[in-house]
């Protein structure tokens, strides 16, 4: 798919978009996001002939150790499974798919439209509750749309369950010293403590999240993966780890890895927002309650994630330590606001 310079070749373009191998002339290729995308490499590409407008090329990892794990976990499929077969149904703005080319068995490398409307979102800057419930109340309707017992069920079936693939205690466990090592300095001497022996508390969690009632979820609900509009919903980027799961841990992610302030307030804020977007899209039966058990169940768990991506992601070069730490701050104030030590039992 390279041109002699290493760039993206245009009849590599023209190919998976269906067109003549001829028809592109101007290739112009910008890179997006090289900092912050740890898991894939996201390029603009426009041309001066055989485009309507600019699209962007999605591939994998380069790093080999990301792309093992990445592929391993089948996050590259996942993801054009969802453009190819969900986002129609998903009642949220995303990208849509153009093309892609899955051949010789390697993951696929995916063709979006670029978005022209809309902010990329920023984690390392946060954002506050009143801005955020608009992401809460779009993501509520789509959960809402493909709930387990909803019109679209039948077409979910492929996606993963929460609890799906090896038990990650052991991970946990084999993480737990490199991540100590790296960010033991930022963590509270309760959780420093504790620490260590949280795996199997993380493992129970983890299937209390993949119980009735189920929807699809996003996964990886951070600003980074939206762009955002004063006027309207957001557009929901990065579909990597869609999986089917309690509704209530996309809004956990939002709230533990992206809020400036975890007052009480704040998160009463969302979860309300969410809650009642929810009624409004007739998915009566995941109430009010049960959203805000799930909320501090889900960043209680988000703790294993954190753990294992700052043992195992390289953070060498740019701002990706500085983004982290801020990160694992915010989780630190959510996991005080929600009483998270209790639920880990620590």
């Amino acid at each position: 798919m390279t041109d002699a310079e290493g760039g993206i070749a245009g009849s590599w373009l023209a190919r998976v978009l269906g067109l003549p191998p001829d028809a592109l002339a101007g290739v112009t290729v910008e890179p997006v996001a090289a900092e912050a995308a740890f898991c894939g490499r996201l390029a603009r590409v426009t041309a001066s002939h055989g485009l309507p407008g600019p699209v962007v090329v999605k591939r994998p990892a380069a790093d080999p150790e990301i792309y093992r794990m990445m592929a391993g976990m089948g996050f590259y499929t996942r993801e054009h499974r969802f453009y190819a077969d969900l986002a129609a149904e998903a009642g949220v703005d995303t990208p849509r798919l153009l093309g892609v080319d899955d051949a010789d068995g390697e993951a696929p490398v995916l063709v979006l439209e670029a978005c022209a409307a809309g902010l990329p979102g920023d984690q390392f800057s946060g954002i506050d509750a009143h801005d955020a419930v608009a992401i809460a109340r779009a993501m509520a309707g789509f959960h809402a749309r493909l709930r387990e017992d909803g019109p679209a069920a039948a077409r979910t079936a492929w996606v993963p369950g929460f609890d799906d693939g090896p038990d990650m205690t052991a991970f946990y466990d084999a993480c737990w010293p490199d991540f100590a090592r790296r960010f033991g300095h930022c963590l509270p001497d309760w959780l420093m403590a504790a620490g260590p022996a949280l795996g199997p508390r993380l493992a129970t969690l983890r299937r209390g999240l993949a119980r009735p009632p189920l929807t699809v979820l996003h996964g990886d609900l951070r600003l980074d993966n939206l762009l955002l509009r004063p006027d309207g919903p957001p557009v929901f980027l990065d579909w990597q780890t869609v999986v089917r799961g309690r509704g209530g841990f996309d809004l956990a992610y939002l709230v533990a890895g992206n809020l400036r302030h975890h007052d009480a307030a704040a998160i009463d804020t969302l979860v309300t927002a969410y809650s009642t977007a929810l009624g409004e899209a007739g998915w009566e039966a995941y109430d009010e309650s049960a959203v805000r058990d799930d909320v501090r169940h889900g960043v209680a768990f988000l703790w294993g994630r954190t753990v294992t991506a700052g043992a195992r992601l390289g953070f060498a070069g740019g701002d990706r330590r500085a983004r982290f730490e801020a990160a694992l701050a915010r989780w630190c104030a959510a996991a005080e606001a929600l009483g998270v030590r209790r639920i880990l039992g620590a």
